[in-house]
């Protein structure tokens, strides 16, 4: 399940870096994305994994919040 959780939300990230997020492709990766997060963290009561914080250093931590936030506005639109 973690493995299936970091594959699509690095998936995210990559599109963000590039440029490329739309609603559609946010969209798909996004729900996939937080039904895993949501189903691990209620298993062992942790969020650290959304961020991969001890792989990611402070200034990666930020873009992958910035990819979610572009996300989320796209969406609301």
């Amino acid at each position: 399940m973690i493995e299936d959780f970091l594959y699509y939300k690095h998936r995210l990230f990559d599109f963000y870096k590039k440029g490329e997020i739309t609603q559609d492709n946010y969209l798909m990766l996004f729900s996939h994305i937080w039904l895993l997060s949501w189903t691990y963290c209620m298993k062992v009561g942790s969020l650290d994994m959304w961020l991969d914080v001890n792989e990611l250093t402070k200034e990666e931590q930020m873009e992958q919040f910035k990819a979610l936030n572009l996300g989320f506005r796209l969406n609301s639109k």
